[in-house]
């Protein structure tokens, strides 16, 4: 072994005798050494690389250049330096055509760094040591033959034998290999430290270059009302709008549309209920539930009260100030389109119970008898059924008066009038009070999924009206 050193730095001297530099270039396609390719170094002398796609050549210290060749057409361009006594080595990775090829170029390093001219005669005078190596696969961790490692920054290369296992001769220190093979990841070791009289054992694994894995696919799940959901929604949007979304309303503590339409730039909300978009009012808006025409309850407002939708229900709301194909055009102010939710996941049953008080709350004010007025209807005040007959004209027929009518009637009629209560009651204020339920069930059946989100809302609400 000290004999085949010997020769090693004798053929090293003499190479680098006239105070030259070398560099090796490695070219690869898909994974595999590219023989047969032509390499012009400063666009001088053209070589051919090998079947371990390795071009090695002797230059001058200095800046140059390599253009790598396929035929006559140029595929890489590259520049590299060239330190005296140094190797420069350079691994260019080609694609498919209209692909830029990769090159990764590693250079010795500065001027004040010992030139290998001089570490190769130091070593006379060094304790040697051995590296002993074994190269496997990290896939089936099988040893890989034909395996070239390169000692970073000298002129030292060993092959793994059909073990995969090498072995070198090198002076005490700290070193830095390159392992490179046709069908593997090159991977470079940093930190090998050689002690003289010692054998340092290493044991490398590479990765095929070609190895394919798995498929795999990468589900992120849509979150329906969630913030990523509306932004992405209004990235795509044709039209420049807002949208508001459950979780938004959530994080607020809106209990309905109104209440989470309000924080929305331009539009105002009046009475807690009514919308006014860029100071038009509500007869200049337009209300939609699901992309349909909403109906007003009131004959007097032509869009429907925003306090009826309860949070829970609502998906998100979008609303835009300017037309666009897709929504109706009748409106000046803004468009509103409250969307549902298109399902629940958990089953759930939700119970709100609120009171309220006006300013007036306690003070002295008059009301009437009624039936069931809590219900919105009133069954107490509707006039009977006798008086309704008699009042009833027929065309063609002249009106009865009271006095046409017998005793008998008259005294029937009287009686049916004095059941009810005409007269004023004094009370005070009450408080308002409010009750929400908000049931969630889902059902499968077979392959098919059922969901029913209900909300049942009842709020009343009191205050004392003077009239002169």
């Amino acid at each position: 072994m000290k004999r085949l050193f010997l020769i090693l730095l004798l053929t090293v001297s003499a190479a680098m005798a006239a105070g030259n530099g070398s560099a090796s270039l490695f070219v690869f396609f898909n994974g595999e050494p590219r023989s047969g390719m032509g390499v012009n170094i400063d666009n001088k002398t053209t070589y051919e690389t090998d079947a371990k796609g390795m071009v090695k050549v002797f230059l001058e210290p200095g800046s140059h250049s390599a253009t790598i060749l396929d035929g006559k057409e140029a595929v890489a361009l590259l520049k590299f330096n060239v330190q005296e006594g140094e190797n420069t080595q350079a691994i260019i990775t080609l694609k498919e055509k209209g692909q830029q090829a990769t090159v990764d170029v590693e250079e010795p390093g500065g001027a004040k760094r010992q030139s290998s001219t001089e570490r190769m005669a130091a070593m006379k005078d060094l304790p040697k040591g051995f590296l002993l190596g074994t190269v496997l696969s990290s896939e089936d961790k099988k040893p890989i033959k034909q395996v070239k490692v390169y000692v970073k920054g000298l002129p030292l290369d060993a092959t793994s034998n059909d073990k995969g296992i090498f072995q070198m001769e090198l002076p005490e220190g700290n070193y830095s290999l390159s392992i490179i093979h046709p069908d593997y990841s090159t991977q470079t070791i940093s930190d090998v430290i050689i002690k003289g009289k010692e054998t340092a054992s290493r044991v490398i694994e590479l990765t095929p270059a070609g190895l394919e894995l798995e498929e795999f696919v990468v589900l992120a799940p849509h979150i329906e009302g969630s913030v990523a959901a509306l932004v992405d929604e209004q990235k795509k949007s044709d039209a420049i709008a807002d949208i508001v979304g459950s979780e938004q309303m959530n994080k607020r503590g809106d209990s309905n549309a109104a209440a989470a339409l309000k924080r929305v730039a331009g539009l105002t909300i009046v009475g807690g209920k009514n919308i006014y978009v860029r100071g038009l009012g509500d007869r200049y808006a337009s209300v939609e539930l699901n992309n349909m025409p909403l109906p007003s309850p009131n004959p007097l407002k032509r869009v429907v009260p925003l306090d009826v939708f309860p949070s829970g229900v609502i998906g998100s709301m979008q609303v835009q100030k300017t037309f666009s194909p897709d929504i109706p055009g009748t409106f000046g102010g803004g468009y509103i389109n409250i969307r549902t939710k298109n399902n629940v996941k958990e089953d759930y049953l939700k119970l709100s119970l609120g009171v309220s008080a006006h300013s007036t709350y306690g003070a002295d004010a008059f009301t009437y008898k009624g039936g069931t007025d809590w219900t919105g209807y009133d069954d107490y005040r509707a006039m009977d059924k006798m008086l309704v007959d008699f009042a009833k004209i027929n065309v063609g027929d002249s009106p009865e008066s009271v006095g046409s009518l017998g005793a008998e009637e008259q005294a029937l009629m009287l009686a049916a009038m004095k059941k009810r209560d005409y007269a004023l009651q004094q009370t005070t204020v009450p408080m308002g009070q409010s009750l929400s339920v908000e049931l969630s069930r889902n059902y499968d059946y077979g392959d098919h999924h059922f969901g029913i989100l209900a909300n049942y809302g009842y709020k009343t609400s009191s205050k004392q009206v003077d009239y002169e």
